[in-house]
């Protein structure tokens, strides 16, 4: 049987994309880097690596992972509930940073932290609770959370998209398919009249060519946009605003005596609890700040002078990290200002 040329095609664009879309995802899909991987015992007691070689001024992650589908099978055991660690990290012998968790899903997260040194030694205490999760095989890895570049998430897309256009032209249905055929009738020599005068339109013509270029174009976007949006949600972006309380802030009701604070002044320069740091550090200060505290809560403040960008940048960072972000604007400002006053 002779293989049209549209067909042709479409096997070439099948082939192609496939192609694309296999190269995408083995060079340019995003990869943890893993400093270690072993399995652990989550019995009340001590968990010691020894030294582990990182990668220098790199953002770790101490994770957790288990056996997903043994722990489903675990009545009462969900692992943010009954896993409590108390974690040192050293490095050349000197203690270097400390904190607690877990307090990140869905890795199960206890602790990261950035490598300014090339070896480093990791030191958790297991507290009691947490026997039942031995049953999902827990391993404790020390690995970087990659994410998806944006040259890898334009092929991907790209790909797809040349797949399914061949697919559309392999399939589309053959010329005999479609073909007009001659209509039954019990006296087919006598002319059918009616009221109106019957008109015969000439024959629909067969689709031959490729169809439209834009109408398969939209069609696959909203297709593909529906399976992405139903598979990979959009997370909410935003902060929230109280509109029902003028003064929304619980300065005085901080359970912390030093509270977190974020300032940017009139020449955008980032100040963290008071101390001047530079803004490309200021996710890496911030994240070991937070480590150290149970309630993730941080004041951010900015002066009138301040560029937009700046403040953007705050937000976006603190939000990142998990924090509950609370802006103290110049309204609040002035009066708690009075409030000191009196």
């Amino acid at each position: 049987m002779r293989i049209s040329l549209i067909r042709r095609l479409g096997i070439a664009l099948i082939i192609g994309g496939s192609a694309l879309l296999m190269y995408s995802i083995h060079w340019l899909a995003p990869h943890p880097r893993v400093a270690l991987d072993m399995p652990i015992s989550l019995s009340p007691g001590r968990i010691v690596t020894g030294n582990l070689n990182v990668d220098l001024d790199t953002l770790y992650y101490i994770d957790i992972e288990f056996d997903r589908a043994t722990m489903r099978s675990t009545v009462n055991c969900e692992p943010h509930s009954v896993l409590a660690t108390q974690w040192a990290l050293s490095s050349d012998g000197a203690v270097i940073e400390r904190g607690s968790g877990p307090w990140e899903d869905p890795w199960l997260t206890i602790g990261d932290f950035f490598s300014e040194n090339e070896h480093y030694a990791f030191d958790a205490t297991v507290l009691p609770g947490a026997d039942c999760l031995n049953a999902g095989n827990p391993r404790l890895k020390i690995q970087t959370h990659p994410y998806p570049s944006d040259l890898y998430t334009i092929l991907s897309w790209l790909s797809i998209w040349i797949v399914g256009a061949g697919i559309v032209l392999v399939v589309r249905p053959p010329s005999w398919i479609s073909a007009e055929k001659s209509t039954l009738r019990i006296f087919p020599e006598m002319v059918l009249k009616n009221v109106f005068p019957l008109q015969r339109h000439p024959p629909i013509p067969l689709i031959r060519d490729l169809p439209d270029f834009g109408l398969v174009l939209g069609s696959l976007l909203f297709i593909l946009m529906f399976i992405y949006i139903v598979i990979r949600p959009m997370t909410p972006h935003g902060l929230p605003v109280n509109i029902r309380q003028r003064n929304a802030l619980a300065w005085h009701k901080s359970p912390w005596p030093e509270t977190l604070s974020v300032y940017v002044d009139g020449k955008d320069r980032f100040y963290l609890n008071g101390q001047l740091i530079p803004a490309d550090q200021l996710r890496m200060r911030l994240s070991q700040e937070l480590g150290k505290r149970m309630v993730w809560t941080v004041y951010f403040e900015a002066d009138e002078r301040s560029t937009f960008m700046s403040a953007m940048y705050s937000f976006d960072t603190i939000q990142g990290l998990g924090a509950k972000l609370v802006w103290i604007t110049p309204d609040i400002r002035e009066e708690l200002n009075k409030e000191a006053a009196r």
